[in-house]
């Protein structure tokens, strides 16, 4: 068996795959048909988004006074095109994921739960970024 380093700890930490409640299981608790479920996740998306923008400017108001202060510009910068690329790639994982429900009924309701997880978790380690927890 091949070690993996840290990326086991991560996994072993974190549980069983699928072990927690997603976006959309958290809907599907609260409201009782798809329309209503699909409704849920696009609020929740939207808050997700808020919640990633305020993390971003705070992170990149860090950057800013790092680069100010050390007066080598750079993290700013840094800041931004991370962000762009995840945003990028953020759409293309989620894509994959919705494309292998084959073009089921919840297709799009896979695409809107793996984009709130996502910017839910990014938002997360922006925040982390700007608090200098990395």
């Amino acid at each position: 068996m091949r070690s993996l380093g840290g990326a086991t700890l991560c996994l072993t930490l974190a549980g069983p795959l699928g072990a927690a409640a997603g976006p959309v299981e958290e809907c599907q608790a609260k409201v009782r048909t798809q329309v209503e479920v699909s409704g849920c996740l696009a609020a929740d998306l939207r808050a997700a988004e808020r919640a990633l923008a305020a993390a971003a400017s705070e992170a990149e108001r860090v950057a800013q006074d790092l680069d100010h202060a050390t007066g080598r510009p750079g993290a700013a910068q840094a800041v931004d095109v991370a962000q762009r690329r995840w945003l990028d790639f953020r759409e293309a994982d989620c894509a994959v994921r919705a494309a292998l429900a084959a073009g089921g009924s919840g297709t799009d309701q896979f695409d809107l739960g793996c984009r709130i997880e996502m910017t839910r978790a990014r938002a997360r380690e922006l925040l982390g970024l700007a608090q200098g927890l990395w």
